[in-house]
């Protein structure tokens, strides 16, 4: 999938801003729904497919995880000549943004299904990080050369003191990375498909960072996607 305006502002502020200090950023959310209050019920969280259409376009166009700008994933295609989508990822990546959104919303009214049973709504979750280059870190070590002059008078004299110097990092300088994560949620009506509540959360940080590790930055984003739920349908909020 292509990375959005908002997602692609996030990344330019990364990029130029004080990356020295810059660890993650805040999450921009867009949400929309039928109104508020939301109908709520048993839930089940599955796989967004490819192909999914959304008010964000089209689901799956990359892979979820790209390195670099390269799409690692592009030979696995999208839906096969069957006409069946596939999941972007079922596997353990998957699993943290599905767990952390069905947390966030059985804090917000929905309930799991008994055992067996069909859960009353489906919560829908996609997901997608790219991988970019940022500045380049200080190496730490650096030669300085400098200078100075001075003159006074013996006795009760004057004196004009005039110091400059320059200094320039040792070595190859080395690339910070920016992880820029992008997750989306549609909750379902199971008996329709009827899509009654999506949304969109967006953020950044240093690849480094904890907050850009798979756990982390799910519980991140779906703590921000749901904060104030249902939220204020098309309105695109910052939460810190």
């Amino acid at each position: 999938m292509k990375i959005g305006f908002g997602l692609a502002l996030i990344a330019a502020t990364a990029l130029t801003g004080c990356t020295t200090t810059m660890r993650s950023s805040p999450v921009e959310v867009t949400r929309f729904h039928l109104g508020a209050p939301l109908e709520t019920g048993t839930l089940a969280v599955e796989p967004m497919q490819r192909g999914a259409v959304g008010r964000y376009g089209t689901y799956g166009s990359g892979d979820v995880r790209r390195d670099m700008g390269s799409d690692r994933g592009s030979d696995r295609g999208g839906a096969g000549s069957s006409g069946v989508r596939e999941p972007i990822d079922s596997g353990l990546e998957f699993r943290n943004y599905a767990n952390a959104v069905q947390d966030e919303a059985l804090r917000h009214g929905f309930t799991p299904a008994a055992p067996g049973a069909a859960s009353q709504y489906i919560a829908v979750v996609g997901f997608n990080q790219q991988l970019r280059e940022g500045a380049p870190r200080s190496s730490g070590l650096q030669i300085g050369l400098g200078g100075a002059t001075g003159g006074g008078g013996y006795r009760g004299g004057g004196g004009v003191g005039l110091g400059g110097g320059v200094s320039f990092p040792i070595g190859r300088p080395k690339y910070r990375t920016i992880a820029l994560t992008d997750m989306q949620v549609q909750i379902r009506r199971r008996s329709d498909q009827t899509i009654i509540w999506e949304g969109r959360a967006q953020t950044s940080a240093d690849g480094a960072a904890r907050d850009a590790q798979p756990d982390a930055v799910a519980r991140k984003l779906a703590a921000a996607l749901f904060q104030g739920f249902p939220g204020d349908s098309g309105r695109t909020i910052t939460v810190k």
